[in-house]
């Protein structure tokens, strides 16, 4: 864990602590406290967040790209999922132009693995995840055509240039604490 990290977990821990003695102590007429927002906690309210999906089989990735771009080098929390449904006409023809491998979504093996993101403007992006040994994804299918992998942690992400125009984002993943997760989930 980063000494950022623990030092932000101790102080969640004394300001739960400074809570209780106040809620117990106020009603007998005693002691008020209202804590005060400090560096270390402005810092944590600012990760970057993503909570929209990553869409596999769909041009509509302008807004994610845009995001990348803005935290290019930066720590980032992603709670979303790869979505690769192919319920729609426009999906399974995208499938079949771009020769999308569905399986290496299906199969939740793409960690290390470059992935196509397309977009409307027609930008060659990829995306490829590093995921830490212990990260277990899980595929779900909500019906026919419906594919979801979801995706929850912190990672670093960083954007490398390729030949010709193609930019290739990368997500490393950071080791955070559960209740790093869920402090930030529950914000």
């Amino acid at each position: 864990m980063t000494p950022c990290l623990v030092e932000i977990s101790m102080i969640a821990w004394l300001r739960n602590i400074l809570r209780r003695i106040t809620g117990i102590s106020t009603p007998f007429g005693g002691v008020s406290w209202r804590p005060s927002e400090t560096k270390d906690e402005t810092k944590v309210t600012k990760i970057p967040t993503l909570d929209v999906p990553i869409l596999f089989t769909s041009l509509k990735n302008d807004g994610f790209i845009t995001f990348l771009e803005a935290n290019d080098h930066r720590i980032v929390f992603l709670d979303t999922c790869i979505d690769a449904s192919v319920v729609l006409k426009e999906q399974r023809d995208i499938v079949e132009k771009e020769e999308l491998d569905l399986g290496i979504i299906t199969s939740c093996d793409f960690s290390g693995v470059p992935l196509p993101l397309l977009n409307k403007d027609g930008k060659l992006v990829t995306i490829t995840f590093y995921f830490s040994d212990d990260h277990v994804l899980k595929c779900s299918a909500g019906g026919p055509g419906i594919i979801n992998v979801d995706i929850n942690g912190f990672f670093e992400v960083s954007r490398t240039f390729h030949g010709g125009s193609t930019t290739a984002f990368h997500f490393k993943e950071v080791q955070a604490s559960l209740e790093e997760k869920v402090d930030l989930l529950n914000r």
